[in-house]
């Protein structure tokens, strides 16, 4: 089964493509949140890389929230357009569990021990506000044990096991609850896990179609999880 996956949950996106369990080709959007002018000619630019046709793709997994508003529009919108059009499956994709890919071991023979036995990446949400969710490991696996856990940093921090690695862009949002790296409570890890990647997106989309989960294309829908801040604003004026 060949794969498009679509990451725009962050500031930088990117799009892949994946045969199975092997990636074909990724390419990675200019910085900055421009997601709108980038995304088609990165999926022309990495399907020309994969040596495939759009024809030959089978399906489209993105990056579904939370993350950036706009982002999160942006992709979402296009792989609904595509999977339409060209007859695509479509599934969507926790960001918290694609970030938590960037943890996984490498196929190696210490590889066993080379990674934490829990992790937490953390997002901002700002106005005080974080997302976070526990993933436990088996095997090359990350698992899900607490579900999306959501509030103010210290409502959230309160939900994270000791010794559990953390990372993620709420992590640097809020040092004076979630430490530093060398932490008594938790291992911190470094910024450059806090960015999710269009492979992982894909690879936890090609597991979540062979186990049905597929959705149709015109419900998917972007996970935003809270109002925006004029939403909440208008909301307080009424």
């Amino acid at each position: 089964m060949i794969v498009l996956g679509i990451e725009t949950s962050g500031e930088r996106g990117s799009v892949a493509v994946v045969r199975d369990e092997g990636l074909l080709a990724e390419y990675y959007f200019p910085e900055g949140h421009r997601h709108a002018r980038n995304i088609m000619v990165g999926i022309d630019e990495v399907v020309g890389r994969a040596g495939v046709g759009k024809r030959e793709i089978n399906a489209v997994a993105v990056t579904q929230g939370p993350g950036s508003f706009t982002g999160l529009r942006v992709g979402v919108t296009c792989a609904k357009t595509l999977a339409w059009a060209l007859g695509w499956r479509a599934v969507g994709v926790p960001t918290l569990d694609v970030l938590a890919q960037n943890v996984l071991p490498e196929r190696r023979p210490d590889a066993e021990h080379a990674a934490p036995a829990a992790v937490c990446p953390l997002l901002d949400a700002r106005r005080s506000f974080v997302y976070g969710a526990v993933f436990l490991r088996q095997g090359e696996r990350w698992v899900d044990s607490t579900g999306m856990i959501a509030g103010p940093p210290a409502q959230v921090a309160a939900r994270i096991p000791p010794g559990t690695l953390i990372f993620g862009t709420g992590v640097a949002a809020y040092p004076e609850v979630f430490g530093s790296p060398g932490s008594a409570v938790w291992s911190v890890g470094p910024e450059e896990l806090a960015r999710g990647h269009a492979r992982h997106t894909a690879w936890l989309g090609l597991r979540l179609l062979r186990e049905g989960k597929d959705v149709n294309p015109l419900k998917l829908l972007a996970m935003y999880y809270r109002p925006t801040e004029a939403e909440e604003k208008l909301s307080k004026r009424r």
